[in-house]
């Protein structure tokens, strides 16, 4: 071997290392990431669980369409965690959040900045709680910026990027029915946006905004024909007549409605009409409800009986009228209820139940929540029985409100000062101003269809944080006080 052949031996050994450290070190940054964005499962030595988790692990491994919510969380539960362990369907939906941010990331802030962006965001909201527990409560932030980087990021995406935002979107869309509503809704309110202000700012693109529309509209077909081909009928859910039957009593419409519409009608719903609780979840989910006494919770017996009454709803404005009153005043509830308490919930039996079935490598590891916590306050969140919350969860909770609370005082003060002095509008104002409307989309949407739970919210909250850390870094505050030039 020459001097020159063992030169560039040398050159390519060290380009090699340099590779392997490279690597290395991004894996080191994903994981310092994860540990954050997990850092409440890790803290309780597992995934945190809620009530529904136990349906979602059974339909995804027994491969069944729960009557009330679509199967395609299940099948993510099922294909990520491997039969091995929720910890990696937790990891799995960080992982995707992380990808999100990252894009977010590389248009508003330095290159090497996504490990304090998330740092930010743990620390000062609620994110880690969402994504450490097994429900797809997470996949609506993610949908929201999916939407908004396929969107408004094109230039920036590589062809890898841009296949993975849009898997990342139909998948948002696919494993929660809210999501269909809520996105939909979004990008109506995008569109109109762009309606209204400088196209050539907002840099959307119509026929990408259209064909996330239709990819949206088509889940209405594609979700029923696969919930047809597992024999449950051709049909986005079994249980929507009932949910919205319970939703028209919360708002006091559907006594009314029946001692109306009854006489008319045949059928068994009009049998109880004094019976039926103002209580969505007491409706749905009390063992002395109807529901559970006369239709042994059968979604599918029950919607045929309730179907009836719910189409003569529209034919009485005054009804109509009342339940929009009793949707917005949900809506502003809703905006101010986003408590971290509902993803502390011990996991019940039946969730224990298919982890030992369908997961037996973690039923050593499944416990109370934060049963290594002994000091605990009760907390009522609006069921029946109180959760015991570790204190430091107490504070943290307020502290996660306060910030909230501060950050979007804050975001309506800057942009005052900036709408007063005439101040260019920046890119990140048309962000700021579609993220700050996709939370009160995502109020109004569970606020008309359900009703509000802290849960519901605090999924999307800490997309309030986001804003301000989004604007201060555009507007060089950030960068003055960490000493480097804004971009």
């Amino acid at each position: 071997m020459n001097r020159q052949d063992a030169k560039n031996a040398f050159s390519q050994r060290l380009r090699q290392e340099k590779k392997i450290k490279i690597c290395v070190y991004k894996l080191f940054r994903i994981a310092i990431c994860l540990f954050m964005l997990l850092f409440p499962a890790i803290i309780n030595g597992y995934p945190l669980t809620f009530d529904d988790t136990a349906t979602y692990i059974g339909s995804g491994f027994d491969s069944y369409v729960p009557q009330d919510r679509p199967i395609f969380y299940g099948f993510f539960i099922r294909q990520t965690s491997l039969g091995i362990s929720l910890w990696l369907t937790v990891v799995a939906q960080s992982l995707l959040l992380l990808f999100c941010l990252r894009i977010l990331n590389k248009y508003f802030f330095r290159k090497n900045s996504s490990i304090w962006l998330i740092f930010a965001l743990s620390f000062l909201s609620g994110v880690s709680w969402v994504t450490s527990c097994v429900m797809p409560d997470i996949f609506i932030p993610i949908g929201i910026l999916s939407v908004l980087e396929i969107l408004f990021f094109k230039s920036l995406l590589n062809k890898y990027e841009k296949v993975i935002l849009f898997c990342i979107f139909c998948l948002s869309i696919m494993v929660h029915l809210s999501s269909i509503p809520i996105l939909l809704l979004f990008l109506i309110t995008i569109l109109a946006i762009a309606q209204i202000a400088n196209i050539n700012i907002l840099r959307i693109k119509r026929d990408i905004l259209y064909l996330l529309t239709t990819i949206i509209l088509l889940s209405f077909i594609i979700i029923p024909g696969i919930n047809k081909t597992q024999n449950a009928g051709f049909s986005l859910s079994k249980g929507g007549p009932v949910f919205f039957a319970a939703r028209l009593s919360e708002a006091r419409v559907l006594k009314p409605l029946m001692e109306f519409e009854c006489p008319k009608l045949r059928t068994k719903a009009c049998d109880y009409i004094n019976d039926y609780s103002s209580n969505l979840n007491k409706f749905l989910w009390d063992s002395s409800s109807p529901f559970n006494k006369f239709w042994n919770s059968d979604f599918e017996k029950a919607a045929k009986d309730f179907s009836p009454i719910n189409k003569k709803f529209f034919s009485h404005p005054k009804l109509v009228f009342q339940f929009a009153m009793s949707s917005l005043n949900n809506t502003f509830k809703q905006l101010i209820t986003f408590d971290i308490y509902d993803f502390l919930k011990p996991p019940d039996k039946y969730v224990k139940n298919q982890i030992s079935i369908h997961l037996p490598n973690d039923k050593s590891l499944l416990k109370d929540t934060f049963d290594n916590f002994k000091t605990k306050l009760p907390i009522w969140t609006g069921d029946d029985q109180p959760v015991n919350v570790p204190i430091f969860v107490y504070y943290l909770n307020n502290f996660y409100a306060f910030v909230f609370y501060i950050s979007f005082l804050f975001i309506v003060i800057f942009t005052t000062i900036d709408l007063i002095k005439k101040t260019p509008l920046l890119y990140a104002h048309y962000l700021i101003l579609l993220l700050i409307l996709s939370v009160i989309i995502n109020a109004l949407v569970v606020g008309t269809l359900s009703s509000y739970f802290h849960r519901y919210q605090a999924r999307v909250i800490w997309l309030v944080p986001l804003c301000l850390i989004i604007y201060l870094h555009q507007n060089k505050v950030l960068s003055q006080l960490t000493g480097r030039k804004g971009e």
